[in-house]
């Protein structure tokens, strides 16, 4: 036999193990709702309802549809309240005997003690208080005579002391008497309701089991059934909200963008960006993927250990660069500032080109995501050749180098520096921003403060056979 709980009325019931419902009544009912008893009125339900068959039913139609009492009846075991209340009985009734017990030995000790004689006590007290007195006394015959008159005095105030007790017998003794009598009367009566009360207490079962009203197992099923279900629901809906938001805004992308647009459009619209970190995205922010970038400064300043860190940085972190080295070609210079700097990316390639026409002819399209010219001014590329450069590797960075004048600007055409996204100014080992349309303008980045040199013995790099290294 195990607990279960009646699927028709919610009540808990000892039943035998797999059983549903705690009567046949209860039973009959569920399946007479369940299912329908005819074939005439599964027909009716069909032709009344024919939408019903077509729509899907959720868990939350079929919970609502039957609503179980929130409480039911249920039975307990609970400590038997007539047992402790016969345990109190007998703990005050034994507090109560022994009470009388001790009354009833006080009372007979004071009886005993009319009938004992003090006299004789005194006498001998006297007697040794005549010798306390005359202990320091040489005269035998003085101590004698003392000792014999305190005796006698004592002999004499207990005989007394004894007439007064006799006289008080005559008073207290029938007095006393009859209240022990009276106490061995409740004694017994004590004795007997202890005896009565041990047979109840035997007699009384421990615990009993009462009816109570108790939170309904299967409401608590379905109440939480339908807060998981409304849940879902909701969820659904965000889901639902989440697509068509998307859908819109997806539909608003696709629109063809005439010359004059929103700036609701602009916001829409998808831009790729460089997503830099560190130390870089404090100096640069995150540039777009195809942005010019002119770094210029004075021999010695430190321009082209800069543009290397920046051309390993972005090997590393965002994709292949070139790096065009129409200054210094294929030499032992370039091959230390690599190792200096421990610029040895696999993604980082390095090409030997002196002019514009040779950087059109030999660099691939659609091949590098950075290009970076050392510098324009040796390879004689201007504003026009830069603006070729772009418009062939259109989606790739360019990133230029050029020498400055003694007070700083860049030595060539403002018109490079007009049309560049970023301007950068290096002078005595900081680079420092002049312009930056991605970010803030005045970033410092220290080129010399951290120098890394390679922990072992970097790989030859294979140059061309007709170039000696």
């Amino acid at each position: 036999m195990a607990q279960i709980v009646c699927m028709q009325c919610g009540i808990i019931a000892e039943k035998r193990i797999g059983a549903m419902f705690c009567s046949p009544h209860c039973k009959n009912s569920y399946w007479n709702r369940k299912t329908p008893q005819t074939t005439e009125e599964k027909r009716k339900i069909t032709v009344l309802h024919p939408l019903k068959t077509e729509k899907k039913a959720t868990k939350l139609d079929s919970v609502i549809s039957e609503i179980p009492p929130e409480e039911i009846e249920g039975i307990e075991t609970v400590n038997n309240p007539q047992l402790e209340q016969f345990n109190w009985e007998k703990t005050i009734c034994e507090v109560q005997y022994k009470h009388l017990t001790t009354v009833k030995t006080q009372i007979k000790c004071y009886l005993e003690n009319f009938d004992n004689s003090t006299k004789n006590g005194f006498t001998v007290v006297g007697g040794l208080t005549g010798m306390a007195l005359m202990e320091k006394s040489k005269d035998t015959l003085s101590t004698i005579l003392v000792v014999g008159i305190a005796s006698v005095a004592g002999r004499v105030f207990g005989r007394k002391f004894d007439k007064d007790i006799a006289t008080r017998a005559l008073v207290e003794k029938p007095i006393l008497a009859a209240k022990l009598v009276e106490i061995e009367n409740q004694l017994q009566k004590f004795a007997g309701i202890l005896v009565e009360t041990n047979k109840e207490i035997l007699a009384t079962p421990k615990t009993i089991t009462r009816k109570v009203m108790q939170r309904n197992l299967a409401f608590l099923i379905y109440q939480e059934q339908l807060e998981n279900d409304a849940e879902e629901k909701a969820q659904m809906e965000r889901q639902k909200q989440l697509e068509l938001e998307e859908r819109q805004k997806e539909e608003e992308r696709k629109k063809p963008l005439g010359k004059i647009i929103s700036s609701g459009q602009l916001a829409n619209l998808p831009f790729n960006a460089l997503d830099f970190s560190g130390k870089w995205m404090s100096f640069l922010g995150q540039p777009s993927l195809d942005h010019l970038m002119i770094i210029h400064g004075q021999p010695g300043g430190g321009k082209s250990t800069f543009s290397i860190q920046l051309a390993n940085y972005l090997a590393e972190e965002h994709g292949e660069v070139l790096y065009i080295s129409g200054e210094e070609g294929f030499s032992k210079t370039l091959k230390d500032k690599l190792l200096n700097n421990n610029a040895l990316s696999k993604n980082l390639f390095l090409a030997d080109l002196h002019c514009l026409n040779e950087v059109q002819e030999h660099v691939p399209q659609g091949t590098y995501n950075f290009i970076m010219l050392d510098s324009l001014n040796n390879m004689g590329i201007d504003a026009s050749g830069l603006q070729q450069i772009r418009k062939q590797f259109k989606g790739s960075a360019i990133i230029a180098i050029a020498q400055s004048t003694k007070d700083g600007k860049m030595r060539g055409s403002n018109e490079i520096i007009h049309d560049c996204d970023i301007e950068v100014s290096v002078s005595k080992g900081i680079a420092t921003t002049v312009k930056n349309r991605f970010y803030k303008t005045g970033t410092e980045y220290a080129i010399f403060d951290e120098p890394e040199a390679p922990t072992k013995e970097p790989p030859v790099i294979k140059l061309p056979k007709n170039i000696i290294e």
